[in-house]
């Protein structure tokens, strides 16, 4: 699973696949436009559903674009916040009631170092954290969720004034705490599970009273909101206790816990 993970990154998907322009009738398969973070879990979905559906994984503004131009047919489109969805309301490719949240992402600090980081967290209230991957705050719910962490009084940095490595987005936190160049960063738990297919070296769940919750969307688009097949495939991902499953099994948490 590692390996067919690396692949759709090595091949660009957190830079916008190269994806093939599909007929936008609704002979043949349905089609899940869907965020990389999703992968482990909407593979498993596959096996499980009686309806037949192909993924096209993509970062979420180009899913965006892709589908306001015409360039991609998308049936459902999974997103890892609100804004995606929110964005087709507006553009009159979703309607406002075909969209909804159905798991969270736990938030991480995380370092490949073993027995650094546990549940009480006592490296960070007692400074010793030698250095700080971060997201950015304005492009990712992940990076604003961080910001809202370590700007709380019990989150000391001003420290580490210089040791902290801001990036894009947690696919690139991930990296760089991997390989060392930072000690420890934050980062969603689903990411780091489908990445090595567990959590290695230790970690600190941040509670979740710290941050807004990372709240995971799926949306059924206006073209396809008359399809049987699309609704029952829509309901059956966000509400079915085995699909559901599969998303927990990979990290997701359920929306009330």
């Amino acid at each position: 699973m590692r390996t067919t993970f690396n692949n759709l990154i090595s091949k660009g998907i957190l830079a916008g696949f190269a994806l093939v322009f599909c007929n936008l009738s609704y002979a043949g398969t349905l089609n899940v436009c869907a965020v990389p973070q999703v992968y482990s879990a909407l593979e498993q979905i596959k096996d499980k559903s009686r309806i037949s559906f192909d993924i096209h994984y993509d970062i979420a503004d180009n899913i965006y674009s892709k589908i306001v131009n015409k360039e991609l047919k998308c049936d459902l489109v999974i997103s890892s916040d609100e804004k995606l969805p929110i964005r087709l309301v507006r553009s009159n490719n979703v309607v406002a009631e075909d969209f909804r949240p159905f798991a969270k992402a736990p938030l991480l600090l995380w370092s490949m170092q073993a027995n650094v980081l546990d549940s009480q967290a006592k490296v960070v209230s007692e400074k010793r954290i030698q250095s700080l991957a971060v997201a950015n705050y304005s492009l990712t719910p992940v990076g604003f969720a961080t910001q809202q962490v370590v700007t709380l009084k019990e989150f000391p940095t001003r420290y580490l004034n210089g040791r902290i490595n801001r990036f894009r987005q947690e696919y690139q936190v991930l990296s760089s705490v991997e390989h060392g160049d930072s000690q420890m960063g934050f980062v969603t738990k689903p990411v780091i599970v489908q990445q090595f297919g567990k959590i290695p070296g230790s970690y600190w769940q941040v509670p979740s009273k710290y941050y807004d919750a990372i709240n995971y969307y799926a949306a059924l688009t206006s073209m396809a909101r008359y399809s049987r097949d699309a609704q029952t495939l829509y309901n059956f991902i966000t509400t079915d206790p085995s699909a559901l499953k599969s998303f927990y099994d990979v990290g997701f948490s359920p929306l009330n816990k």
